[in-house]
C-alpha cells in the first residue's frame, strides 16, 4: 500500500500557481531512487517545483543541492522545513541552470506542474552537456508522445526526435490522480532520460527545432510533398523516406533528411552570393 504524507489544514497551499501536490511517500521515494545514477556519475541535483517537499524529504542528505519554486509562500515553508537545503525563489525555466552548481554536471528531479512540461525538456536539451540525468513527472499523455522511439510512434512530436537525439528516455510507470492534493483530471507518468555519450544527429538545436516544427505543421502529408510546399523543393526519388510522414521517421531517416536539408541550403546560400 502507498503511504501518504501527513497535510495540515493549516499549511499553504499555494492554488495561485495550480499545482497538485505528490502525496504518495511510496511514488516520491520510487521517483528519487529512480535517479540511478545520482551519487555515482554526479553529485549535484537540481529539484524544479518541490511544493511542500514530498521529493525533497527524500533529499536531505544531498550535498550539491538546489530547488527551484516560483510560488514565495511555499520557498518560505521549505526553508523552514529544510533549512540546510538551498531553495531558490524564481522560474525554472528563467533561472540559468548552469550557474547554480558553478558549472558541474547535474542531474534533475521534480513533479512539474503540466504546462510547463515541454518548455523544460527543451531546456534539458539546451543543457545537454551539463544534464546527466533527469527524472520528472509529467502528464501521462505526454509521456506517451514523448517516449516511443522515433519511426515507431505514430504520437511523436518534434520534441520527440529532439528528446531521443540527446537522451536515452524511459517510461517508469503511470500514476493515478488519486496520488496528487488535490487530483488532477489526468494520469501522470515519471518519465527518466539519459544523457547519450553524443547526440545521434550532429546538427544544431535550433535548425532542427525549426525544421521539425515546420514539417510537423503537416503531419498527415508526406515529406515530399510538406517539402515543396514549405521550401519549393523536390526531394530526390532515391531515398525511401520520402513517401514518408514526419511521424514514420527513424533517427537515422532524420539524419539522412537533414544531411540533405544542410546540403540543399549551403547550395542555395552560395546561389545567392
Amino acid at each position: 500500500m502507498l503511504g501518504v504524507c501527513n497535510f495540515k489544514e493549516n499549511e499553504p497551499m499555494g492554488r495561485k500557481w495550480g499545482q497538485h501536490f505528490l502525496k504518495s511517500v511510496g511514488i516520491a521515494r520510487r521517483i528519487v531512487e529512480a535517479l540511478q545514477l545520482w551519487k555515482k556519475e554526479y553529485t549535484c541535483l537540481l529539484e524544479i517545483g518541490p511544493g511542500k517537499g514530498s521529493l525533497t524529504r527524500f533529499l536531505a542528505d544531498a550535498q550539491c543541492f538546489a530547488a527551484i519554486e516560483i510560488d514565495p509562500v511555499l520557498v518560505g515553508y521549505l526553508q523552514r522545513r529544510f533549512p540546510s537545503l538551498r531553495v531558490i525563489h524564481g522560474d525554472a525555466l528563467q533561472v540559468a541552470w548552469d550557474e547554480l552548481f558553478g558549472g558541474q554536471q547535474f542531474g534533475i528531479v521534480g513533479n512539474l506542474d503540466y504546462r510547463i512540461t515541454a518548455p523544460v525538456f527543451r531546456r534539458i536539451i539546451a543543457y545537454y552537456p551539463l544534464v546527466v540525468e533527469a527524472v520528472l513527472m509529467i502528464q501521462r499523455e505526454v509521456a506517451n508522445r514523448l517516449v516511443g522511439e522515433p519511426g515507431r510512434n505514430p504520437r511523436a512530436i518534434p520534441l520527440t526526435i529532439l528528446l531521443h537525439n540527446w537522451f536515452e528516455v524511459q517510461k517508469m510507470g503511470d500514476v493515478s490522480p488519486r496520488a496528487f492534493r488535490p487530483p488532477p483530471q489526468v494520469w501522470g507518468s515519471v518519465l527518466r532520460v539519459v544523457r547519450r555519450p553524443e547526440p545521434v544527429l550532429p546538427y544544431d538545436l535550433k535548425l532542427m527545432e525549426w525544421v521539425l516544427r515546420r514539417i510537423f505543421q503537416y503531419r498527415r502529408k508526406k515529406l515530399k510533398t510538406s517539402v515543396r510546399q514549405i521550401w519549393q523543393r523536390i526531394l530526390p526519388e532515391d531515398v525511401a523516406w520520402r513517401e514518408a510522414r514526419p511521424e514514420e521517421l527513424s533517427l537515422a531517416a532524420w539524419n539522412e533528411f537533414f544531411m540533405w536539408f544542410t546540403a540543399y541550403s549551403e547550395r542555395g546560400a552560395s546561389d545567392r552570393t
